[in-house]
C-alpha cells in the first residue's frame, strides 16, 4: 500500500512534533534537576547552618537518608533523561523508516527506551518522596 501525500505530511508533522518534544525534554531536564537540587538540598543544609546544629542534631540518620535519597532522585532524573532521549531518537527513527523506505513495520511500538523512562521517573519521585518524609522526620524530632 503506497503512501499518499496526506500520510506523508501527517508524518512529517508526527516527527517535527517529537523534535520539538525532544526539545522541551531538555529544557524540563534542567528545571527537574535545579529544583530537586536546589530545593531539597538547599533546604537541608539551611537548617543544618541555621537552625538545627548537625553536633546537636538527634537522630542524624534522617538527615542523612534525605540527602541520600535526594541524591538518588537527582541520578535517576539525569538518566531519565537520557533514555528519554534515546526514546525520541527511536521514535524518530522509525518516522524516518516509514517515510524514507514506507516500511510499515517501523511503526509497530517496540520502544524499550519509553518503558525504562516511565521507570525511572517514577523511582525519581519515590526516592523524592522519601527524601522529604526524611526531613521532616528529621526537622519534626529536632524542633519538638
Amino acid at each position: 500500500m503506497p503512501i499518499t501525500p496526506e500520510d506523508k505530511n501527517n508524518f512529517t508533522e508526527h516527527r517535527r512534533h517529537l523534535v520539538e518534544s525532544r526539545r522541551i525534554a531538555y529544557e524540563q531536564f534542567d528545571k527537574a534537576v535545579f529544583l530537586l537540587s536546589g530545593g531539597g538540598l538547599t533546604i537541608s543544609l539551611t537548617l543544618i547552618e541555621k537552625i538545627i546544629p548537625f553536633e546537636t542534631a538527634l537522630f542524624r540518620i534522617f538527615l542523612i537518608v534525605a540527602w541520600s535519597f535526594f541524591t538518588f532522585s537527582i541520578l535517576s532524573t539525569l538518566y531519565s533523561f537520557i533514555v528519554s532521549q534515546k526514546s525520541l531518537d527511536a521514535e524518530i527513527q522509525k518516522v524516518d523508516d516509514f517515510l524514507g523506505n514506507e516500511n510499515y513495520e517501523a511503526l509497530i511500538p517496540t520502544n524499550p527506551f519509553t518503558s525504562t523512562t516511565i521507570i525511572l521517573n517514577k523511582c525519581a519521585f519515590f526516592f523524592f518522596l522519601i527524601a522529604v518524609i526524611s526531613l521532616i522526620f528529621f526537622v519534626g524530632i529536632n524542633l519538638s
